[in-house]
């Protein structure tokens, strides 16, 4: 139905002429509808999340694949990238497409929390021997204090077009890892996310 409707309304947008009032409404029903769909589909991995798929995966090249995917995002501002890799090379047992999504919307949100210029950091570190932390900084306009213990609930948002739901699948799928994720934020200052991940099998790469 959704399809149908995006569909006839681009259509009549379409066939519009610019001058017309109806334009921008045409634009904006289009708009609203995109949220729809985007909403769904939130809801959707939320509510059925796909069976992970572990592997032995070096997770420094993990990373830096999805700070690729997210390189013209961050090229659209004034934005300083720092990945600090793991220092000795490993194999850790994740799957590798799910901690990118993570990634990816960590970096997404970050961006949007830095008006014009700013930084963001990526650090990889072990832990322990058994234990990889990624460490993901910024310094964007940080989280309210009152807002922290809400970050990772469903559906709580501070963005005017944003499901909520971002993070709390996030939180999914590090758990799932049988990690945690954790943040720390000053408003005005930055906001940093810590991510463990509990390495089942850890060893040099053959």
């Amino acid at each position: 139905p959704i399809a149908g409707m995006k569909g006839a309304l681009e259509i009549f947008n379409q066939r519009t002429d610019e001058s017309d009032p109806k334009k921008e409404i045409f634009t904006e029903m289009l708009l609203q509808i995109e949220k729809i769909n985007h909403v769904i589909q939130d809801l959707l991995i939320y509510a059925k999340p796909k069976e992970m798929k572990m592997g032995q995966v070096d997770p420094n090249e993990c990373i830096q694949n999805a700070i690729k995917l997210a390189k013209p995002h961050i090229n659209s501002k004034d934005i300083r990238f720092h990945f600090h890799p793991l220092e000795n090379e490993r194999l850790a047992h994740i799957d590798c497409n799910k901690i990118q999504e993570v990634l990816l919307n960590l970096i997404l949100n970050s961006i949007a929390s830095i008006e014009k210029a700013g930084k963001i950091a990526v650090k990889l570190q072990e832990k322990n021997k058994n234990e990889l932390e990624i460490i993901f900084s910024d310094n964007g306009k940080g989280i309210k204090k009152e807002h922290l213990s809400q970050v990772f609930h469903p559906f709580f948002t501070t963005k005017k077009r944003g499901t909520g739901l971002g993070l709390s699948i996030c939180k999914n799928i590090i758990e799932a890892h049988n990690g945690s994720i954790e943040v720390t934020s000053v408003e005005n200052e930055g906001t940093t996310f810590y991510i463990r991940l509990p390495v089942l099998e850890l060893g040099n790469p053959s």
